[in-house]
């Protein structure tokens, strides 16, 4: 069952400002943070992928991959990160552990400025960055 204003208005009743959603296969789910930093806020993708699976335990959705983008304003993204259905339906029977499928979601976390990479692969690079003397200027 997929009640695409029935999940709109739970993702609403948990706080996300949800900008457009597409409740096909993939979930295409673009929301405007509430914390519009550098880094996507862990506490509202928590909030986001609790929703989805309470929809599932309740029998209200089929998992399905949720394909995500924080925006900070209509044409400002600040990040993509994305849920596969076989994490959801794990965490929901208590074969991952919900620290585990964290752990994965976060993973999946990309800006658009890293061309798709990770936070440690956007780390190093930043790192690298820092060290770049190619401008003739200090590191």
């Amino acid at each position: 069952m997929t009640d695409i204003q029935g999940i709109e208005a739970e993702l609403r009743s948990n706080g996300i400002h949800v900008e457009s959603i597409d409740a096909g296969e993939p979930v295409d789910l673009t929301y405007m943070t509430a914390f519009p930093g550098t880094e996507v806020d862990r506490g509202e993708v928590g909030r986001v992928c609790t929703t989805f699976i309470d929809l599932y335990e309740n029998e209200r959705w089929e998992p399905t991959r949720i394909d995500a983008t924080v925006v900070r304003s209509a044409d400002d993204v600040l990040a993509y990160w994305h849920a596969n259905p076989e994490w959801i339906e794990d965490v929901a029977s208590g074969e991952l552990s919900e620290v585990e499928f964290s752990a994965l979601v976060v993973e999946t976390i990309t800006y658009p400025e890293s061309s798709g990479t990770n936070r440690e692969e956007r780390e190093a690079n930043d790192e690298n960055d820092a060290n770049d003397t190619t401008d003739g200027g200090e590191p």
